[in-house]
């Protein structure tokens, strides 16, 4: 994926010729990845309407982002809490999450579910959690 888009069978071929995997494992292994970064923004998945495979290349502008996550994270614990920089950095660590999977994984250290709301409300916001702003104006 370096040097542009590149299907899956050919990502599959890579990894068997870079490690001594089987064709089903090295599948598996691909699958999972792909699924992965995907899930984290860091890869684009397209279907080509010439061929009909889909292929995959790197969003290389998101890759560089995250690249600042550290001190985005400084920021936000200047600039607010240590609860919202920990509410961001489990975003940045497991890629999209619905509110209900931060409320989950924040309530078990400590924190009230209202102050984790309210947290999660003032990052969004302040266009730190950016595509939930829609999800707040269906609710009212």
């Amino acid at each position: 994926m370096r040097n542009g888009s590149t299907s899956f069978k050919d990502l599959v071929k890579k990894c068997i010729a870079k490690t001594s995997l089987s064709e089903e494992n090295a599948t598996v292994l691909c699958k999972n990845c792909v699924a992965h970064l995907i899930k984290h923004n860091l890869v684009r998945a397209w279907e080509s309407e010439f061929d009909q495979v889909t292929h995959y290349d790197f969003d290389h502008k998101e890759c560089f982002l995250r690249l600042s996550v550290p001190r985005y994270l400084v920021k936000i614990n200047k600039e607010f809490s240590t609860l919202h920089m920990k509410i961001l950095e489990d975003i940045y660590i497991n890629g999209s999450l619905m509110k209900s999977e931060i409320i989950n994984s924040q309530l078990n250290k400590e924190h009230p579910g209202e102050k984790i709301q309210t947290a999660i409300d003032d990052l969004i916001q302040a266009n730190y959690i950016v595509g939930a702003q829609s999800y707040i104006k269906l609710s009212q």
